[in-house]
């Protein structure tokens, strides 16, 4: 039975209304409050501070009875009527709605006017409309049921069913409310003007942060996608994921080889859309791989193994750093580093036992590879780029211990690999 003001008046006798104050926009007295406030009893020499009455059983904060100043025990603490049959938290004036109930919701009873909302206002003449058959439309034809996209496009609020995430959802994209608006920047060209960020190639960047910035630049050369690389010392701090590299696309700022993948596939360029499911299924473990062994490998060697840490990594990382910043900044980033492969369960690893998930890992691509030039068919995927990024920084990166570079030379078709990449996309040629 929805609750209106004649049903509420009728609980209460007529005395307690007399004593309210009328407010003089509310003739028809409909937004009267309720509550007594701790001043309304400050006559009561028994009254003690937190708004007890006279009952010394009453307990501090609980609500008296406006009608007789004395506990009830029947009202809630903290309502602000007296009628339990409101829910707790509806004001007076809201008196014909309940909680989490759209004013549309609740039948009309005696004496209670239609009320509208949204979904019954005219966008163009600003003016309510009252449906007087509910369910049908203005020609007596049944209603039917608009989609999301439509209620979008007439202004009507999507209910909890349509507000589902969408799968489009990406953290780097624009948002309207919930709804993912990929479609809109999708049709958009790519422009002549990106850029890459990362950090400077020749005195600075490490191991790791080099693997996924080649993995990234050769991603876009396969798309034939023109970029240009932005070397900044500060690039891992500019970046919007804390990660390198990222790329500035006109208005939009995207991190990280993954949610790249994904910006460039919503322009309609897609590597592997000539894969079948099974294929696509199949990329995407072998590229879990990587990220899984060989990436938490060079982040081991470079942070983790002493020799490494002192003699490359340490110099290389402080070298756009003050003293005594470059090594501050360089052991905050080692705890960071160790943090992670903790939580990975690479931290108490030995070298040797990375050095054999390096095996194990490798053994699997080249495996997968077989004699093919790529690992799926004539034509290279994203998984074809971020093996590249990774072998090829291997390969070329001077350590204290070649043991990784040497791992990775053990499988012919993995350098064959690499080295038809570099020479299809890159000027420079690897020398394994």
């Amino acid at each position: 039975m929805p609750v209106t003001w004649a049903n509420f008046e009728n609980d209460f006798s007529e005395n307690i209304f007399d004593e309210i104050p009328h407010d003089p926009d509310d003739p028809d007295n409909t937004a009267v409050n309720l509550i007594r406030t701790n001043d309304e009893f400050s006559d009561d020499p028994d009254r003690e501070s937190g708004g007890q009455g006279t009952d010394p059983e009453l307990p501090a904060g609980t609500t008296t009875d406006p009608g007789t100043g004395t506990y009830d025990p029947d009202i809630p603490v903290g309502a602000e009527n007296n009628d339990p049959d409101i829910p707790l938290g509806i004001e007076a004036n809201d008196l014909e709605i309940h909680s989490g109930v759209e004013a549309n919701e609740i039948e009309d009873s005696p004496g209670n006017y239609p009320t509208t909302s949204v979904e019954d206002t005219d966008p163009e003449t600003d003016v309510d409309v009252v449906d007087e058959d509910e369910g049908q439309g203005s020609d007596g034809s049944p209603e039917t049921e608009q989609s999301p996209e439509q209620q979008q496009v007439s202004g009507k609020p999507a209910t909890d069913e349509d507000e589902e995430e969408c799968p489009k959802m990406c953290s780097f994209m624009a948002v309207s409310g919930s709804r993912c608006v990929a479609d809109v920047h999708a049709q958009e060209p790519w422009p002549q003007d990106v850029k890459l960020f990362q950090p400077y190639e020749v005195e600075q960047i490490l191991l790791p942060d080099n693997a996924h910035c080649l993995a990234v630049q050769a991603f876009l050369k396969m798309c034939g996608l023109d970029f240009q690389v932005e070397p900044r010392s500060n690039a891992e701090y500019m970046s919007p994921s804390g990660k390198v590299p990222f790329i500035k696309c006109g208005a939009f700022v995207v991190a990280e080889l993954d949610p790249i993948i994904s910006f460039v596939n919503n322009k309609g360029i897609n590597l592997s859309e000539r894969l079948d499911s099974s294929q696509k299924a199949d990329m995407r473990a072998y590229m879990s791989l990587v990220n899984t062994v060989l990436a938490n490998a060079e982040l081991y060697i470079t942070w983790c193994d002493k020799t490494t840490l002192q003699e490359v990594t340490k110099p290389r990382f402080g070298s756009v750093l003050p003293w005594p910043l470059n090594h501050i900044i360089a052991w905050q980033k080692c705890n960071q580093v160790v943090k992670k492969l903790g939580v990975l369960g690479w931290a108490n690893k030995t070298l040797d036992e990375v050095y054999q998930e390096v095996e194990n890992c490798c053994s699997a691509l080249s495996e997968r590879l077989g004699n093919r030039s790529f690992f799926f068919g004539d034509r290279p995927t994203e998984l074809d780029a971020l093996v590249f990024g990774h072998l090829f920084t291997v390969l070329t990166t001077p350590l204290p211990n070649n043991r990784f570079a040497g791992t990775v030379r053990g499988y012919p078709n993995l350098i064959e690999l690499v080295k038809i990449i570099e020479r299809e996309y890159f000027e420079r040629s690897p020398e394994p």
